[in-house]
């Protein structure tokens, strides 16, 4: 809980989901200074100050998955709202979970006929969430070679100071 007293209402604890893209936008708007509209984050400091609505849900991601035990996992993108977390990979839904009932997700209710319009819903969101920053949940492979990673045989970054040679060079 933010603690600032000018802007932000004492003992107000709102029930929303804040983004890392979002701190910073809400901490320069307390401050008096207007976030760049070139930032993707939203300015929360409204909420913080008991003047507008909390919640929306949060884009969530897998982007590039590194080391052994993530390489063989999908890429993935989700959406997590106060009640439900969403997952989808390139192949389709993945997760369906019920955050209130189940906080530790431990059973998935993905595809389940009675939770269509649920799963229909969040899906959309999902969809709204990545136009709203542009991502296109590619494979793994167009990361890498938009970044020039030079990836290890397990799917691990190779952190090396020189540039990586051609066979026999």
């Amino acid at each position: 809980m933010p603690r600032y007293p000018r802007r932000v209402r004492a003992g107000l604890a709102p029930d929303t989901l804040v983004d890392a893209v979002d701190v910073m936008p809400t901490l320069l708007s307390l401050a008096g200074i207007a976030p760049p509209k070139s930032v993707q984050g939203r300015d929360l400091s409204g909420v913080f100050a008991g003047r507008a609505a909390a919640g929306r849900a949060s884009l969530i991601a897998g982007y590039m998955p590194f080391a052994r035990q993530a390489y063989d996992y999908p890429e993935w993108r989700g959406v997590r709202s106060a009640t439900h977390t969403y997952v989808e990979t390139l192949q389709g839904p993945l997760h369906l979970f019920d955050n209130r009932q189940d906080p530790f997700q431990t059973t998935d209710l993905i595809n389940r006929p009675a939770l269509a319009g649920l799963q229909a819903g969040l899906a959309r969101q999902l969809r709204s969430l990545l136009a709203q920053t542009g991502d296109r949940l590619e494979p793994r492979e167009a990361y890498w070679k938009r970044y020039n990673l030079d990836i290890g045989d397990f799917g691990q970054v190779r952190y090396t100071t020189a540039s990586p040679r051609a066979p026999g060079g």
